[in-house]
């Protein structure tokens, strides 16, 4: 219930604040830049995490461009600006969609999303270094074994599908999550 109402006041929000603000959003005082982020913000919302912010990456590189840079950092400032940071979560793609369930993309595409996460690991603990970094490769499903431990890696891909950020079909979202990631901040 308490989740709903949650989600119910940063949609509100999200609207009011969708014409003008920077590419990340805040769930404890929600500011959104498009509307294109109220699927993110639902998924920051059930992940419990306040600040949430998507970077691009250049279709089969691995680096962090200057953009995704600022973004990551203009982030992590509005966590700061909000309290401690206690941790990050990082779901990255490859350049290609979510696999459906049962599929598997080409080993070259995992390989690449986990290069992807590494780097901006390893960006983020450059700027905050005493702060836990997770990563999630979207590149692949969380295995059977996973899903009944109902690990951290299984639990966010599915928020990430409840919350309509990716489609579980495999099929391209509205969106489209490849060759990107989507930071999600945690502050105390």
């Amino acid at each position: 219930m308490l989740n709903q109402i949650l989600k119910s006041a940063i949609v509100c929000s999200s609207l009011v604040f969708a014409f003008g603000c920077a590419n990340y959003t805040t769930t404890k005082k929600t500011e959104v830049k498009t509307e294109k982020m109220e699927h993110e913000v639902a998924a920051a919302a059930d992940l419990n995490r306040s600040v949430v912010s998507v970077v691009a990456f250049s279709p089969g590189k691995q680096g962090l461009s200057a953009q995704a840079s600022a973004e990551i950092q203009k982030a992590l400032a509005e966590a700061r600006r909000l309290g401690e940071i206690k941790s990050v979560d990082v779901a990255v793609w490859s350049d290609m969609e979510y696999p459906s369930e049962g599929s598997k993309l080409p080993q070259r595409e995992i390989n690449l999303a986990n290069d992807r996460a590494k780097n901006i690991e390893k960006y983020v603990d450059g700027q905050v270094p005493s702060v836990d970094v997770n990563t999630y490769n979207m590149a692949k499903q969380p295995n059977a074994f996973q899903k009944w431990l109902d690990t951290r890696d299984a639990e966010v891909k599915n928020k990430l599908v409840t919350a309509q950020v990716v489609n579980p079909n495999g099929a391209m979202s509205a969106e489209g999550r490849s060759s990107s990631a989507i930071i999600f901040i945690e502050v105390k």
